[in-house]
Order: structure tokens, then C-alpha cells, then sequence
């Protein structure tokens, strides 16, 4: 029986983490209506997060600077280039 299979598997994942989160809960009555809670809008702080990951340990972990565009040039640079280093 193999003791970890997937020891040599890598995959990749992207994500916007938001940078305010505003508390989504709270106490009502029983008779009271829930309250609307705010869109994220377009213009919110945020973070693009890229990691690379396998069974064994995380290979990469890449933040994305402010004002700038995920493009195949910034991705092979900032991303790709590193992870097989």
C-alpha cells in the first residue's frame, strides 16, 4: 500500500482576500425584519493571494502589489519563474 500518493502533485490556487471585513451578524428580535448587509463594491481594499501547494508543504505564496494587472508576462515572472526555482 502506497504511503502517500499524491506527495508529487503541486496545484496552484488564486483568491481576493478582502481587506475590511464588516461584522455580518448580529441580535434581533424575533419580529424584526434582518438587516440588509453591504456589497462589496469594486473599488474595496483588497488583496489578490496566490498559493502553490502540495501534500508535502506549501511551494509558493505570492501577494499581488497594488495597481497592478495579472498578465502572462507578471505571471511567468512573478509567479511561475519562482515556483520552479
Amino acid at each position: 500500500m502506497q504511503k502517500n500518493k499524491y506527495v508529487g502533485f503541486v496545484t496552484g490556487d488564486e483568491t481576493w482576500l478582502y481587506l475590511d471585513k464588516p461584522s455580518n451578524s448580529q441580535w434581533i428580535d424575533i419580529n424584526e425584519s434582518r438587516p440588509t448587509a453591504p456589497r462589496k463594491t469594486i473599488g474595496a481594499q483588497k488583496l489578490m493571494l496566490t498559493v502553490f501547494f502540495g501534500a508535502d508543504r506549501i511551494w509558493l505564496i505570492h501577494a499581488m502589489p497594488k495597481k497592478k494587472s495579472v498578465t502572462s508576462i507578471t505571471f511567468i515572472n512573478d509567479i511561475l519563474t519562482p515556483l520552479l526555482q
